[in-house]
Order: structure tokens, then C-alpha cells, then sequence
């Protein structure tokens, strides 16, 4: 190896157009590589499209070639078929004969577990849904061809976690080729994305990557990491790697690429803040420098980053590529292996949660009917160990599946209205099984295919202002790696501030978030109040709009910031009392009870709440309304669904219609109960010849009202302003005439309410029983 670039100069008839998140492997002469983010002109304004073009260059004539493939192994009959455009997956050749290319995001399935399958003789695309344990898609991972156990390793990735939210991977898997099965093995303590992996003596051997999810859970990792790992597959074990001490250059990095040459691993480029041109080259160590067993095989010689054996005739430390089972140890045995820490077995087992990913596991896991456990399962309850013995409701993947349409791919799997995929399980024969067909309502236009802001936003997906992109908002991260996007919204009433025609520097609505892009400028309107336009320009000023030279501001804004709702002191920037129903440090908020956006001089107006609510949400105005029961975004409805009965509408209350004979808890516990203040409920007896039993109780002091109401007469108080601690009532029906034509109806009302707290209430007819005894309980 010279040590030299240089630089390739490419032909054909077609060149492809530059792209990143692609695969490439090497395979005789050519590289064949595949998918990516596509950019659209020389400096991306329209880039964002992900491609499922295979490509391949022949190394010798320096020529490109655009595959066309035949794709001849569609996933459930003709359900998905390739190639699927995918972004941040990984590929391996195996053998000579076949490329694997594994997970990566889809712009339309999201985060995909599908391993695609290209046969270079035949041109053949195959695509293969997931078997053996369950697992998520993910983008960013890293897969390594194991020529020894003929294995795929896959480790790490970014994954999501609902339809909302993502995470990292620690987890590590392999893939059998042959029988297309996946196998949990042991995870690592560290996660991460973007990172390089390769095979090398024995060795998987892991480097960099981003190792921060964004989440409190990340316990300070960094985004840019030089951690160096190392997987040893023949003894599943990871090891620790330290980097020189002295290293007189920057280890860390993630979105580099790695390759093996001549027994050695080479790092190229990455990306920490900065974009690297560099080339790092490290070189495992010599097994020979091992005197005993233990060193040789412990975690000692794998932290210099080589896999060795101990040969027991000549009792000494060899090569992984030199061993043989029959003369040489490859694993220590557990009792002379060091405690790594980490989780036992046990422990490990007791983490799985479905059946099929605790049978294809490493650590002898078996399934005890609800739960995994390690070898055996307690008591009397037989261990199940094969696929088929698998109970359906542990061994779907429905809920693995975040958007709609990957959840449909599934016939067994249902997109419900709370954007989470079910699975359908029915009974055939006394055998419960996986529902063979059910009917699934359309998904609707992905959020890749939505073009204006304005659709992106209704549905759950989210708006790149500048890239003019819609992307899932479990995506983020697989769609802007390197913070690609400057600015995005969720929220439709954002969409009206960007023109027609895409990104402007309109869109910034005050001067932090306008100088926060590189091309932007504020121009102040001179009222000394913060008000102002961002515009496109430069130091000098403004590119195609005019403003005066001192109210132009590149480089820092003008102290006082009040969005033109107040000024400031004399002599500092702190903002006088705020105007014009506005709060907030900068008046940037509106007061409680009203709503609007007031940045840069915009209004607020009250909250209509029908009088069922005195607050709502700041920005969209939705009510939070403050009886449990009425909803609806003016507090107009109510809750039908869940037996609330009247017409908050036109004035009236909403009821929950309490059946006799039953105890109802109303649990008010979480963070959206807190608005709660009253609740309502009614009932009317159904015997005329028995009396009514009454009971209510809450947890926490309140004040209850209760009233009668007949056909014949008004609406009359029974009981007002009484403390809510525990209450009983019985109502004589020789007081109370409880035959159908009078229509007897009882009204209570609970208010004053300061949640948490539950209220249990029961209306009987019941005779001589005890109202605790008889009750079923539970909760709405």
C-alpha cells in the first residue's frame, strides 16, 4: 500500500447522482452499491429522495452500470416486494453468489426488519420477512459476515419506539443466511448508531458511532464517540478496547466507514462537528506474547484486538486462524472466566418478553407460558421450546410495527385509532391462532408522500421547512443525520408563515431564531419593542429587500427583545409589566385564558371554553375543559363513547350514566386529569318496589350537590354543599315514586375536585346485601 489518493474517474452512459446513507460492497471487481438519500442538484436544495437504485462499478474499467434486477421473492405473496428504498441499512456478501442487504428506513414502512436478498449470477431480488426472535428495523446499525460460523452479526442502530418517539439499540443479533432465522445474543452496555463494524481474526470489532439517544436516559454519552468494542462470536463476549493515551489526533466520530487490509482495520473520514478526511489505521496485537491459559483466552488478548487460542499439546497461545477444535480451547469455561459484570443468565432470560426471541436465544432461555426463564421454568409448568408450541398473543410482532403501513403488511395486524398496531388472534378447531384475514381500514398517503406543509402537519408527521420535506416523527434522526434539517413544525398554524415556494427566512419570527441560520439577517422595525423581519443577507446587509444600515443586525440582535408588547428599562433589556394580554420574560406568551401566537407583534384572544373551561392550550386554543366527561377543542361535546350523556353545547352538564348494582372508580390520577374540577353522574332506578341505595366516596376533599328530577316536576335539591369524604343514602320508594312514568332520575354532582384523586359512586336496588360485598369494581 503507497499511502496515496487518488482520485477515480468514472464513465458510462449513466453516472449516478451523489447520495449518502447508501451500502457498498466489494465483490471480485466491482463495488456494487445500493439505496441512499438521493440529492437532486449539485447543493441538495431538493434532496430527500431515497433511492432503491443498485448500482456497480467495475474497478478495472472505471465504468458505472445501473442494475435492473428482477424481483421474483415478494414478502407475503406480493405484500412487499423489492428493492425497497431504504436509507441507513447495511449489506454483506455472502459467499460469492448473493448480497444481503439488511433493515435501514423506508420512507414509506418506516424503520423495516426486512432482510433483501440480490443473486449476482441471476440478477434475482428477494425480499424475507423476519423468523426465529423478534426484532425492530433499524437504521444506522452495523453487519459483519462471519466466514467461520457463516453467521451475520448485526449490532446497534436507531430504532423507534412508537409512532412518536426512537431510542438506540444495544442489542446484537445473527442471522443465519440459509435458514433466514434470527438469534438474540448478547447485548453490550453501550448503544449506538452510525458506527463501523468489521471481521478480523475472530473478531467483530466495533468503533465510534453516536452513542447519545437524546433522552435522560443517555446518562451523558457522547454524540461523537471513540469507544473501540470488540464481539467475540465463538464465546459471545464483548470486550473493551482502550485507545493509545497519547493519540496525537481526534479519535472521535460517527458516519465514518471502515474496511480490513492486509490484517489490519482501517478508519476512513467521519463526521464530529467537523467532516474528517482521515485515515486511521489500527493493528491487532500478537497472541504469541501469552504464557498461560487464562491470559490467552480472557479478556486480555481480546482487548488488543485479537481472538486467540490455547493449544493444549504445546501449551501455547495461538491465532484464531491456526486452531482447531480438536487440538486447541477456544472459550474459557465458566468458572475460570472473569465476572465481566452485567446481568446473570437468569437475569438475561427474564428480560425477553415474547416467546419466539426466548427460544432463539444464546443463553438456554426457555418460555413458561408468560414469561422467560433461564433452563427451566418453576413449579409444575413445562418449559415450551419450539416455535409452533408458541402461544399467539407472545409471538406477534405486531407491536414492533410503528406506522400504518408497516402494520398492514401483516394479515394478522390492525393500524388502530391510537396510532398503535394491534394483533387479531381467532379460534379454529378449540386452537387459538393468528387471524388468518381481517379487515384493515386504508392508511392513507404516507408522510413521505405528502408535499405542503399544510397535509404533512394534519397527519402524525412532521414539516422540514427548508428541505420542504415531510418525515415521520419517529424519523428525525434517519432523515437528517447531520442536522440537515434547520427548521421543522408539527403544527399546522406554523405553515401559514412560509411562503409559497418553500424555506424563507420569513419564517423567523425573531432575531435568536433568524441568526441561528447562516443566511439570515433581522431587520429591525426601529420601535425599540423587538419587532422585526428576518431576511435573506449577508454582513453587508439584506440580498433582495432594502433596510436601514442601523437597524440591520447579522451578528447579534438588538438588547431589547418584548415582540412589540412592551419596552425595556433603561440601561439593561429586561421588558417593562407586558401589554396586550401577554406574559412571558419577552412577552412571548399569552396570559392564562388566552391564546394566539404574540411573537413579533401577533395577538391573543380568549379561550371559548362554553363556559365548561377557563383555560386552553396557548398556541391552538383547544379547551382544557374542566369537567370530566365534556370534551371537545371549545368544550361542545360530550364523551358518548365513554357514557356521558347531555349537551354542553347549549349550556347543559355532562352525565355519566351509572348502571344500578355496580361500583364505578373514577381514577383522576394522571397528568391530563389535572384540569378536572367536577364530574357529574346520574342514574334512574328501574324497580318501583324497592328502595334506592346510595354510596359515594373520594379520595381527597370535595363538595357534592344531589337533586331529583321527574317528569312532572323541576329539578330539586336533595343534598347541596356536602363534604365528599364517604356519603351514604337510602331513597325510600315510598318517597320517591320510581314507576316508568315518572321517570325518576337522580343527578350528582361532585365538584371542587383537586386531582389525583378517584371517586367511587353506586346507585342499588339491590336487596339485603352489603354494598361492598356486592359490587364489581372497576375503573374508567
Amino acid at each position: 500500500m503507497s499511502g496515496v489518493w487518488e482520485e477515480i474517474h468514472t464513465s458510462g452512459s449513466q453516472v449516478p447522482k451523489g447520495r449518502y446513507g447508501h451500502s457498498a460492497v466489494l465483490r471480485g471487481d466491482n463495488v456494487y452499491m445500493y439505496g441512499g438519500v438521493r440529492y437532486e442538484d449539485d447543493v441538495g436544495k431538493y434532496g430527500g429522495a431515497i433511492t432503491h437504485e443498485l448500482w456497480a462499478l467495475d474497478t478495472t474499467t472505471k465504468q458505472w452500470e445501473l442494475k435492473h434486477v428482477r424481483s421474483e421473492g415478494c414478502y407475503r405473496g406480493d405484500v412487499v416486494c423489492g428493492p425497497l428504498a431504504v436509507v441507513g441499512h447495511s449489506a454483506v456478501v455472502i459467499g460469492d453468489d448473493r448480497m444481503l442487504v439488511l433493515f435501514g428506513h423506508s420512507p414509506v414502512y418506516g424503520y423495516v426488519n426486512y432482510v433483501q436478498t440480490y443473486h449476482f449470477g441471476t440478477g434475482k431480488w428477494s425480499v424475507h420477512g423476519s423468523q426465529g426472535a423478534l426484532l425492530k428495523g433499524s437504521y444506522g446499525h452495523s453487519s459483519v459476515w462471519d466466514p467461520h460460523s457463516r453467521l451475520v452479526y448485526v449490532y446497534g442502530g436507531h430504532l423507534s419506539d412508537n409512532i412518536a418517539t426512537y431510542s438506540l439499540s444495544n442489542l446484537l443479533h445473527s442471522l443465519d443466511p440459509e435458514t433466514m432465522k434470527w438469534k438474540r445474543l448478547s447485548p453490550v452496555d453501550s448503544s449506538r448508531f452510525l458506527h463501523s463494524a468489521v471481521y478480523l481474526d475472530g473478531l467483530v470489532l466495533v468503533f465510534g458511532g453516536n452513542t447519545h439517544n437524546d433522552t435522560s436516559y443517555s446518562q451523558g454519552a457522547r454524540c461523537y464517540s471513540q469507544s473501540f468494542l470488540a464481539y467475540d462470536p465463538a464465546c459471545d463476549r464483548w470486550h473493551t478496547l482502550r485507545p493509545p493515551a497519547h493519540f496525537p489526533h481526534d479519535l472521535s466520530r460517527y458516519g465514518h466507514a471502515a474496511v480490513t487490509y492486509a490484517e489490519s482495520m482501517y478508519v476512513v473520514g467521519g463526521y464530529n462537528g467537523r467532516t474528517f478526511s482521515d485515515v486511521i489505521r489500527f493493528t491487532p496485537g500478537l497472541c504469541r506474547g501469552y504464557s498461560s491459559k487464562k491470559s490467552c483466552l480472557g479478556a486480555t488478548s481480546a482487548t488488543i484486538g485479537v481472538k486467540c487460542t490455547w493449544n493444549r499439546k504445546t501449551r501455547t497461545c495461538e491465532p484464531f486462524s491456526q486452531a482447531s477444535s480438536k487440538t486447541h480451547d477456544i472459550c474459557l469455561d465458566d468458572g475460570e472466566e472473569e465476572d465481566a459484570g452485567g446481568p446473570s443468565p437468569a437475569e438475561w432470560c427474564a428480560e425477553i418478553t415474547s416467546c419466539p426471541t426466548c427460544i432463539h436465544s444464546r443463553h438456554d432461555c426457555v418460555w413458561c407460558g408468560s414469561s422467560c426463564a433461564h433452563q427451566k421454568c418453576k413449579g409444575i409448568v413445562k418449559p415450551i421450546t419450539s416455535d409452533d408450541q408458541c402461544q399467539p398473543s407472545h409471538a406477534s410482532n405486531c407491536n414492533l410495527l410503528h406506522n400504518c403501513h408497516a402494520c398492514h403488511t401483516e394479515s394478522y395486524c390492525k393500524w388502530e385509532h391510537d396510532h398503535k398496531c394491534y394483533t387479531y388472534i381467532q379460534t379454529k378447531a378449540n386452537k387459538t391462532q393468528m387471524a388468518s384475514q381481517i379487515p384493515q381500514a386504508p392508511c392513507g398517503p404516507s408522510c413521505s408522500e405528502r408535499t405542503t406543509c399544510a397535509n404533512c402537519t394534519a397527519a402524525s408527521c412532521m414539516w422540514c421547512i427548508n428541505k420542504m420535506r415531510c418525515v415521520e416523527n419517529n424519523a428525525y434522526v434517519a432523515s437528517f443525520p447531520y442536522g440537515q434539517c434547520m427548521e421543522w413544525t408539527t403544527q399546522k398554524p406554523k405553515c401559514d408563515a412560509i411562503p409559497p415556494g418553500g424555506f424563507s427566512c420569513n419564517a423567523h419570527k425573531t432575531c435568536e431564531r433568524c441568526q441561528e441560520d447562516p443566511g439570515c439577517g433581522w431587520c429591525d422595525n426601529g420601535s425599540g419593542t423587538g419587532v422585526g423581519t428576518c431576511l435573506r443577507g449577508g454582513f453587508a446587509g439584506p440580498t433582495n429587500a432594502t433596510c436601514p444600515k442601523k437597524r440591520w443586525n447579522f451578528l447579534s440582535c438588538p438588547p431589547c427583545q418584548c415582540n412589540g408588547h412592551s419596552t425595556c428599562y433603561v440601561g439593561n433589556s429586561t421588558c417593562m409589566p407586558c401589554g396586550d394580554l401577554t406574559a412571558g420574560e419577552h412577552c412571548h406568551i399569552c396570559q392564562q385564558g388566552f391564546f394566539g401566537d404574540p411573537v413579533n407583534g401577533g395577538s391573543c384572544q380568549p379561550c371559548d371554553c362554553n363556559n365548561h373551561g377557563t383555560d386552553c392550550h396557548p398556541e391552538t386554543g383547544k379547551c382544557y375543559c374542566n369537567t370530566k366527561g365534556i370534551v371537545g377543542d371549545r368544550c361542545d361535546r360530550c364523551d358518548k363513547h365513554n357514557k356521558f350523556l347531555g349537551d354542553p353545547a347549549n349550556g347543559e352538564d355532562c352525565f355519566y350514566n351509572l348502571a344500578l348494582d355496580f361500583q364505578f372508580t373514577f381514577n383522576m390520577t394522571k397528568p391530563e386529569d389535572l384540569h378536572f374540577k367536577r364530574i357529574n353522574f346520574m342514574n334512574r332506578p328501574i324497580r318501583d318496589d324497592l328502595n334506592t341505595d346510595f354510596r359515594i366516596t373520594c379520595s381527597e376533599p370535595a363538595k357534592i350537590n344531589i337533586t331529583v328530577k321527574t317528569v312532572l316536576d323541576p329539578e330539586r335539591v336533595i343534598l347541596s354543599d356536602f363534604n365528599c369524604t364517604e356519603y351514604e343514602h337510602t331513597f325510600a320508594q315510598s318517597e320517591y315514586n320510581f314507576d316508568a312514568a315518572h321517570n325518576t332520575t337522580f343527578y350528582v354532582y361532585v365538584y371542587e375536585l383537586r386531582p389525583p384523586l378517584f371517586v367511587q359512586v353506586a346507585f342499588s336496588q339491590h336487596p339485603r346485601l352489603n354494598l361492598r360485598q356486592f359490587f364489581i369494581t372497576f375503573s374508567t
